[in-house]
């Protein structure tokens, strides 16, 4: 069903993207630089924070139809979200206690923190291909396109707009041309002037200059 509405894709395609990119500057960390900690300690809390209101919207939006649908698929995908919150909660003190640390100390502190993400994001990964695999055709199987569209615009229009832009800054540059038309196209026939004209901006500011052209150019703006 591939050809179906999926509401993983661009989300996970941004979720993926960002948490592959924090995963990558952890392991090339100056741990002897303060200031490059602090950047990166910053960057991953409000990434953080990102992946715990992600899960809230997928148990309120999302595991309330799978419960229905598939009892063990939903316990199961509960149950991952339950490790992985525990994992994601020691994200922040793990880098914190690196900053903390005496300069001898930091090196080895930073390879385990480095090793404590490596394999936070091997979990996740995996938790978001079980959804995408499983989750997302049992979805599909049993609801239309029109109706997982609405499950889609109520989760988005939950979403404060200052948090939907966080989100859509890191899902703009992760989609391909066709998804990314798509989403802006849709936005264009029915979100406000005014949110159509800042994701536009937000596209333009995220996006390298041919692709944003590209995009413009088949969206129409």
């Amino acid at each position: 069903m591939s050809h179906r509405l999926d509401l993983y894709c661009e989300i996970h395609k941004g979720l993926r993207l960002k948490l592959c990119t924090l995963l990558t500057q952890a392991g090339q960390l100056d741990p002897t630089s303060n200031d490059a900690l602090d950047t990166f300690i910053d960057d991953l809390d409000t990434f953080v924070s990102l992946l715990e209101e992600h899960a809230t919207h997928e148990d309120t939006w999302v595991q309330k139809l799978v419960s229905d649908l598939e009892p063990k698929l939903f316990d199961q995908i509960r149950d991952d979200h339950h490790v992985l919150n525990d994992l994601t909660t020691q994200l922040v003190p793990t880098f914190k206690k690196v900053r903390d640390a005496e300069m001898g100390d930091r090196v080895w502190r930073a390879r385990d923190a480095y090793y404590h993400f490596a394999k936070f994001a091997g979990q996740y990964l995996s938790h978001m291909s079980v959804e995408e695999t499983m989750v997302m055709p049992v979805l599909q199987g049993a609801m239309s396109d029109e109706e997982l569209l609405d499950v889609q615009i109520n989760l988005r229009g939950a979403v404060a707009p200052e948090r939907l832009a966080m989100f859509l800054e890191l899902m703009i540059p992760a989609m391909n041309l066709p998804e990314r038309v798509s989403m802006l196209a849709g936005m264009k026939a029915g979100a406000p002037p005014e949110v159509f004209e800042g994701v536009c901006a937000l596209s333009q500011n995220v996006l390298p200059q041919d692709d944003f052209e590209a995009t413009r150019a088949q969206v129409g703006f």
